[in-house]
């Protein structure tokens, strides 16, 4: 059977790893999105009513937004939810461009396929927004958001109960990178429930830093690990595997290029 890799956001980096590993063969709706505060709950609802709130011609809006210093670009029912990279407001074909991204989900859906949704969420952010106290708060949101997701979806497209996969991921700053393992590990441990044991799977990885090479190396190391944990073709796994090694190698010179540097000032 075939395999579909589709990324629910919360923002561009599931696009940009799934790019990397390989997996991403086509666009849709939530790959470039900015949706770090809503997230997936705002996805589920978006996807029950087939996109028409962000399908529409009128859906846009340009307003300020609490998250960025510009005005940007919004679902006007969606208003947390900005557009980055594009201008689907000014351009029509970027709002078509996005409207087909809609309707392939939904066709795909129909479709005869292996799924696997991939989604994050940032514990940093959570606690920016003043909706989380600890990394606990942060993953038990990102488990409620997944399981209702997966209700969402059996209900509506009931062919798909056997063959869906939805990988959940945990964003932490370093120094919390050890109490987000263990939460996995007591949950993967604890996973007694059969109807979404067999859809839902959990990962953690570091918050994307891009001015630190050291930490996006880690960065993408992690998703890639998460990545290998979940069903995919031997092709896939096998090129995903070597990344993992090569960004093994690659962190490994970066910590000896840190620590020579380190040496020299001393």
């Amino acid at each position: 059977m075939k395999h579909t890799y589709i990324s629910l956001g919360s923002a561009c980096d599931t696009a940009m790893v799934m790019d990397s590993a390989g997996v991403r063969k086509r666009g849709y709706p939530f790959d470039w999105l900015w949706n770090l505060d809503t997230g997936l709950e705002s996805v589920t609802e978006i996807i029950r009513n087939d996109f028409k709130q962000i399908t529409s011609d009128n859906c846009y809006a340009k307003k300020r937004h609490y998250r960025f210093s510009d005005s940007m670009i919004v679902y006007k029912d969606y208003p947390s939810i900005a557009h980055l990279h594009v201008n689907p407001l000014e351009d029509i074909k970027e709002h078509q461009k996005s409207c087909r991204r809609a309707f392939r989900f939904i066709e795909e859906m129909k479709r005869n396929t292996t799924k696997h949704f991939i989604y994050y969420r940032c514990f940093e952010e959570d606690l920016l927004q003043g909706k989380s106290d600890s990394i606990n708060d942060t993953f038990n949101r990102l488990i409620n958001e997944g399981e209702n997701f997966v209700d969402m979806m059996t209900e509506k497209y009931p062919n798909i109960r056997k063959a869906f996969h939805l990988l959940l991921i945990i964003q932490v700053n370093e120094n919390l990178l050890k109490q987000a393992k263990k939460i996995i590990e007591t949950y993967t441990n604890n996973q007694f429930n059969q109807k979404y044991n067999k859809i839902i799977k959990v990962s953690y990885t570091i918050t994307r830093n891009d001015e630190d090479k050291r930490l996006k190396c880690i960065w993408r190391l992690q998703w890639m690990n998460a990545l290998s944990h979940i069903k995919i073709p031997f092709f896939y796994k096998s090129g995903i595997m070597l990344r993992i090694l090569l960004g093994y190698c690659q962190l490994f010179f970066i910590n000896l290029l840190s620590a020579n540097s380190s040496q020299k000032k001393k």
